[in-house]
């Protein structure tokens, strides 16, 4: 019995160990290589940002106007629904942000030169005093004057009237609230 399980496994490795030019069935290969090119290596976690040229537009326009990334980001997320880090937006948006004020300041000067040509007086000097270097000093106007002081009160004493007259009334007063005050205590 020992020497048949021998034979079969001596047989069995035998074919196994074929040398010989028959093709091999190479299943599992192909198989391994249709899911290779069918499917690509993603990392785990969210897809790479793709910024689209509305983004990168609004970027540039915000950056010109001098907004804070933060308010950028936030630009972002309110106008085309994209929410994004700071990081993120200095990654993807770093010319935008670097080239923004730049290109704002250049169509500031176009509006300015348009203005200067259509007869714009105050446009014309400054944009001559500006390329030459000239510096622009407004005179300064003189404060307003202060109000006037009120008008003084003038107290004037009777001298008629009688002597201890004030006092009087002042007695007649206190006498006269103690009474009802006392009056008052008494029907409590």
């Amino acid at each position: 019995m020992a020497g048949c399980l021998l034979i079969f496994l001596f047989t069995a490795m035998s074919q196994d160990m074929d040398t010989s030019n028959k093709p091999r069935p190479a299943r599992k290969a192909a198989t391994k290589k249709a899911k290779a090119a069918t499917t690509e290596k993603r990392k785990p976690g969210r897809p790479p940002f793709q910024p689209t040229d509305d983004m990168r537009e609004l970027v540039k326009e915000c950056a010109g106007a001098g907004c804070s990334h933060d308010t950028i980001v936030g630009v972002l997320a309110a106008e085309l629904g994209v929410k994004i880090s700071d990081e993120t937006l200095r990654k993807y948006f770093g010319d935008e942000l670097a080239n923004g004020a730049a290109s704002m300041d250049a169509r500031l000067q176009h509006a300015m030169c348009a203005l200067a040509l259509e007869g714009n007086y105050a446009a014309l000097v400054f944009l001559h005093a500006t390329r030459k270097g000239i510096s622009i000093k407004m005179p300064k106007e003189d404060p307003p004057p202060p109000p006037p002081p009120p008008p003084p009160v003038v107290f004037t004493i009777n001298s008629q009237a009688p002597q201890g007259s004030l006092d009087h009334l002042l007695s007649a007063n206190t006498t006269g609230k103690a009474h009802t005050m006392a009056g008052q205590a008494g029907s409590a």
